[in-house]
């Protein structure tokens, strides 16, 4: 399991369910190396797509980020920066996170939160992308990831990130509990999971109370 700097122990798994029989798996969880972010985040995982054009891939929000840019970046902040991936045996990774904690709370601003900069699934595991086939549960693993890490530094599970109107990651957020904090003029509508709503999402989560 991982172990931090300041003693927190944090999973070394996440599990998974394949879409396509229901299959269970393990993906196991392992900090996120440069190679991974340019290698696959950012060339294998758009290639591995069947049946969709360039158009397609271009509407996922996701498509142009640059992982090894913002892995830079949040290794940039120390022990306040964490990236990891999920890997399943076969060696791919399924899906990735960046976050910072000890930031400020977009809900109480006299409160600490973790700040999701960046998360996604690989696209073969989206269904409206590739239905059938892949892996269920990566997001939402890599969320309650990024929760647990929250409580167990004392933050009460507080976890911010960025929405954006008519994406259709936005309703997923929203029935994981998050909630709206400011509506601004542009498309993005910035979110905080409440320590309240984090309790709910760590309920069956061993040693969580």
């Amino acid at each position: 399991m991982p172990v931090l700097r300041d003693g927190i122990i944090l999973p070394d798994h996440l599990e998974l369910l394949e879409r396509h029989g229901g299959k269970v798996a393990l993906g196991q969880l392992a900090p996120l190396s440069r190679d991974v972010a340019k290698l696959e985040l950012k060339v294998k995982w758009w290639n591995e797509v069947p049946g969709r054009t360039k158009k397609d891939l271009r509407s996922e929000r996701d498509s142009t980020w640059d992982w090894v840019v913002m892995l830079g970046e949040i290794r940039q902040r120390g022990s306040r920066g964490h990236a990891w991936g999920v890997f399943t045996d076969d060696g791919k990774c399924q899906g990735a996170i960046i976050y910072e904690t000890g930031l400020v709370s977009a809900l109480d601003e006299s409160q600490a939160t973790v700040v999701c900069w960046r998360i996604a699934s690989a696209p073969k595991n989206r269904s409206h992308l590739c239905n059938g086939f892949g892996y269920r549960g990566v997001g939402t693993g890599l969320i309650k990831l990024a929760c647990l890490h929250s409580h167990l530094a004392g933050l009460g599970g507080r976890l911010t990130l960025d929405g954006h109107k008519g994406d259709r990651a936005l309703g997923w957020y929203l029935n994981l509990g998050f909630q709206e904090v400011s509506n601004p003029e542009d498309d993005i509508i910035e979110l905080e999971l409440s320590p309240e709503s984090a309790r709910s999402l760590l309920s069956k989560l061993p040693g969580v109370s």
